[in-house]
Formats: C-alpha cells, structure tokens, sequence
C-alpha cells in the first residue's frame, strides 16, 4: 500500500468504499510494518481518516515525487488524475509505539557467538 510521511505522520490513501477504510472506523486502532531486506520496524498507533481535498491532493504530489523514475508532464498529469478519484480519502496515522528487528544483526551476533542483540 503506497504511503508518504508528512507532518510526523504515516499517510496513506484510499478509496472510501474499502474494507480496510470501514475497518478503521470501526476500531481505529493499526499496525504497519516496513522493511527492507532483513530490517523492519513495526508502528503502532491511531488512524483517522481525511477526505480533505487539499490533503488528497498534497499526498498525491508528495508521493509522486518519490517514485524512482522521472515522470513526463503528461505521465504526472495521468497519475494525478487516477489517484484524485471520486471517493479519494487519507488514512492518517499517529505513531504510538514503534518496534525494530534488524535480522542482520541477530545473525551477526549468532555467528560471533556473542548471543546479545
């Protein structure tokens, strides 16, 4: 699921019709978990949901600039389109708690012997 950070926050979007959207507002509680290679680190924390469409629309810039390849106006213009959307909202989460595991470290210490992590 695509998702930027701003103002502190993990955002991340979708439609409003979604079984994950009705999940948090029945129970806004979430866990989200990032990790590259043997690293991750699980967030805790609160989600709210935005149909500002000033957010919308800020997310969909910011998340675009972060694409690994360069966009054509044209091809920026197309995405921008897909993802404002009828029914576009933002799912706002507020870190409470946050977890890391660096696996590449537990096998490090595994192989010297050292046992402490």
């Amino acid at each position: 699921m695509a998702y930027v950070v701003l103002d502190g926050c993990v955002m991340l979007t979708s439609t409003a019709n979604r079984d994950k959207v009705q999940a948090v507002l029945r129970n806004p509680a979430v866990s989200l978990c990032f990790h590259r290679g043997l690293r991750q680190v699980t967030l805790r924390g609160r989600a709210e949901i935005s149909s500002d469409p000033q957010l919308v629309a800020r997310w969909v810039s910011v998340h675009l600039d972060t694409w690994d390849r360069p966009l054509t106006p044209e091809q920026r213009a197309a995405e921008t389109r897909r993802f404002l959307s009828p029914g576009r909202v933002i799912l706002v989460v507020r870190a409470e708690k946050l977890r890391s595991f660096d696996g590449a470290e537990m096998f490090r210490a595994e192989r010297s012997g050292d046992g402490a992590v």
